[in-house]
């Protein structure tokens, strides 16, 4: 763990640490029987007992726990050794959307090698998708703040195949080699090399083998997987097996 890794993980421990405690606070004060508010002068008086104060002390008590759990799921960032594309996601993507507004970032993926198993076979697509890849890509495809874009060298004919079998699988890319929503700017040149945000790429150090199953938890740590997808008990980050411009 880096130097900054370190700092990281540890204020969102002291933060943890304090959290506990007011917890235990909480608790200590038992349920509350009663509460009275009354006016500055003595006009207004407002009387509260019975199940009001049980509820009250329960919504503090819920609260605390909410804001532990997501102390803990930033832990299990600042703490663990995650990939480059898990790093890649949280800066390029959800920290643009976050603090620069924008509406969407650009996600280019590579096919062979990344989305699907090559054959290595002239005039035969490859069909064969890396563990939860296909999964993935298709709760990505409902992202709209997510522009994927296929970067491939596939022949053209292929391109048309492709298309088709990725869309009978509900994959939608918006488009293939190129980002036509980003225009030259005084600062950049994108009619050779298109302008991305996330790139899926294996030359690039991607691991189709293991790093498709590590997006999907940090998908499911980010409250962005169907609930109806989540019955292999992913609640944690890591199991044993593990913009417009």
């Amino acid at each position: 763990m880096n130097r900054n890794d370190f700092d990281k993980a540890q204020k969102v421990f002291n933060e943890l640490d304090n959290l506990y405690k007011v917890l235990e606070e909480i608790d200590s004060l038992g349920i509350l029987k009663g509460l009275e508010i009354k006016g500055t002068e003595g006009e207004t008086k407002i009387s509260v007992d019975g199940p009001i104060g049980g509820e009250l002390h329960e919504m503090f008590r819920g609260r605390v726990r909410q804001m532990i759990s997501q102390v803990e799921r930033e832990i299990e960032l600042a703490t663990i050794d995650v990939p480059a594309i898990i790093r890649t996601i949280e800066l390029n993507h959800f920290k643009a959307i976050e603090e620069k507004k924008w509406n969407c970032t650009y996600w280019f993926f590579d096919v062979h090698g990344t989305i699907l198993v090559p054959t290595y076979k002239q005039d035969s697509i490859s069909t064969q998708y890396y563990p939860y890849a296909k999964e993935v890509l298709q709760v990505l495809s409902k992202m709209p703040e997510v522009k994927m874009i296929m970067y491939t060298c596939s022949h053209p004919k292929e391109l048309v195949e492709y298309n088709k079998f990725f869309a009978k699988d509900k994959i939608k890319f918006d488009y293939i080699n190129e980002n036509p929503e980003v225009e030259n700017t005084g600062y950049g040149f994108y009619e050779k090399k298109p302008y991305m945000n996330v790139l899926f790429e294996d030359k690039a150090g991607f691991d189709p083998n293991k790093d498709w199953e590590y997006v999907k938890k940090f998908l499911v740590l980010k409250n962005l997987w169907p609930e109806d997808n989540k019955s292999d008990n992913n609640n944690k980050f890591y199991g044993k097996n593990s913009r417009s411009k």
